[in-house]
This record gives structure tokens, sequence and C-alpha cells, in this order.
């Protein structure tokens, strides 16, 4: 399901002062922010609303950023989810596992950066829909193979 043309940005596990930040922001740009801290509550709100763009705070580790990424992707949601991470070299892991994350953010984060991963949510993806579920499907597997081999 493709959801282009949201006028929403989902934003799971922020930081106070961080989502008041994101939340000013992205109305000034007439978007409207929802906002959990919950995995599950995101994950749901993710799946049963329309966003153009998620970002996934990860704060304090509290959030299991692949879980919520493999749930969009077997729901075949193609927005583009970004990883807001005070470890990017770290989480970078998930990066070519995940169809659907376009980006690992380096807190504290700059504010063209963000306004850039905004903007790019208004783009058209690169692949086609049918190729991103293929090639996700081959990277599911893989990771299934490694968690079996480790």
């Amino acid at each position: 399901m493709d959801v282009k043309g949201s006028t929403r940005v989902l934003h799971i596990d922020a930081p106070p002062p961080f989502l008041r930040f994101v939340e000013k922001y992205c109305q000034s740009r007439g978007l409207e922010v929802n906002s959990t801290d919950s995995e599950a509550l995101g994950l749901h709100q993710a799946l049963v609303k329309h966003y153009k763009v998620i970002f996934i705070g990860a704060h304090a580790q509290r959030i299991d950023a692949g879980r919520i990424l493999r749930g969009l992707a077997r729901a075949g949601i193609t927005i583009p989810v970004y990883l807001l991470s005070e470890t990017p070299a770290k989480d970078a892991k998930l990066m070519g596992l995940h169809a659907n994350l376009m980006g690992i953010l380096a807190k504290p984060l700059d504010i063209k950066e963000f306004s850039r991963c905004l903007d790019y949510a208004d783009k058209p993806p690169a692949l086609e829909p049918g190729e991103r579920e293929k090639i996700l499907a081959v990277l599911v597997k893989w990771e299934k193979s490694l968690k079996h081999a480790g």
C-alpha cells in the first residue's frame, strides 16, 4: 500500500524535547505529527493510518526498529522510514535488511538533514513496488539464515 500524499508524520519513541521540535517544525510545513513511545502502538498506527514518513527514535533502546520494519514489510506498506540514532555506526546493520529504511540520522539531528528526509518522502520510490517486495523477501530470508547460523 503506497500512502503518497498523506500529510501525517509518525514518530515512534521520541524524547519530549525532540518531539516538541519535530512537532513545531512539521506543523510549520503543514504536516500533522502523531507520536507514541510504544513499539506495539507505533506499529499499529503505521498499519492503520496513512503516513508520509515515519521516524523511529529508538530512545534508550526501548524500541526494536527491526520488528517495526518487518511488520510494515509484511503489510506491504512502502513509505520511507528513518531511524534516529545516538549510535549510527552500530545501527547501520539495519540498512539493506529493510526496504523501507531510507536512512539513519545521527543525534543531535541537523535540521537541514531532517528537512531533506521530509522532502524525499514526496518523491516516488526508485523501484517499482513489486521489485521492492522481491528484494525484501530475499533480505528477510537472508536475515533469518543469519539468526539460525549464529
